[in-house]
């Protein structure tokens, strides 16, 4: 499993769809996979999801088109590690603020002489079937995403930007609300311009950036004109919660 797929798609400006994970039963990876999604964030930072429920959502997406991404807790080398050996082809990780920490998160994720992260891939290199090969490729396939999401992060986000085998950076506009003291408030002109700064950054720097959105059609196609390459439409819990309101509300119409 590697993540050359969403990488070429990122790398050729395709605008390219996910949705986030959180429940614990990969029947719902299965299910979001048949979509259509390009890729799908596994949720490990504010889902209650522990390595070996991972580990199952991830062989839900074997042989689908869907790029399964981990979203770690936090910038922890043993976490990463254990994510990637389980086969994850891509990270992400919350609250990157400065280069040192860029620089430290993405040397978790490679293996020496570029990193620091300690051998033993199990299921990434197919259970010691293809460890040659892994090791040649495992560096150059990974997928490294950092979060931005505080304000102070943008005035470090030039040097961020600079940090080789970063493959893109997201952008987490509720915690980004949060730190200008205006949580909730995603759409103010704050928080908007903000983000613009750090799309016009990300595009100068030739580094794909993504978005956390809602569901809707229109906030999605949006966020692909203002610049955004990928976007979570939403997660499964919204689209449950959602198609079950919607449903009751029609039945009872018609009651």
């Amino acid at each position: 499993m590697n993540g050359r797929l969403l990488k070429n798609k990122l790398r050729e400006k395709k605008p390219c769809i996910g949705n986030w994970v959180t429940f614990t039963d990969p029947t719902v990876t299965e299910v979001l996979c048949g979509a259509g999604y390009d890729f799908l964030v596994i949720d490990t930072e504010h889902a209650p999801l522990g390595i070996e429920t991972v580990q199952l959502h991830l062989l839900a997406t074997k042989g689908e088109e869907a790029v399964p991404i981990v979203r770690v807790p936090w910038n922890d080398s043993v976490y990463l590690k254990r994510v990637l050996d389980t086969g994850a082809p891509g990270v992400m990780i919350p609250l990157v603020r400065n280069r040192e920490e860029t620089e430290r998160a993405i040397s978790f994720c490679l293996y020496p002489p570029e990193g620091i992260r300690g051998f033993g891939p199990r299921r990434a290199a197919g259970y010691d079937r293809r460890i040659p090969e892994y090791i040649e490729k495992a560096n150059e396939e990974v997928l490294i995403i950092l979060q931005i999401e505080h304000f102070e992060t943008i005035e470090n986000l030039e040097e961020i930007l600079k940090v080789e085998r970063l493959s893109a950076i997201f952008i987490g506009p509720w915690d980004l609300s949060g730190s200008l003291g205006l949580l909730g408030k995603i759409n103010h002109p704050r928080v908007e311009g903000y983000i613009d700064t750090i799309i016009e950054k990300a595009h100068s720097a030739n580094i794909p950036v993504g978005i956390a959105a809602s569901s809707k059609a229109e906030d999605v196609v949006g966020w692909f004109k203002r610049g955004v390459q990928f976007v979570t439409a939403g997660t499964d819990y919204g689209l449950l919660s959602r198609g079950c309101d919607n449903s009751i509300t029609s039945i009872k119409k018609l009651l």
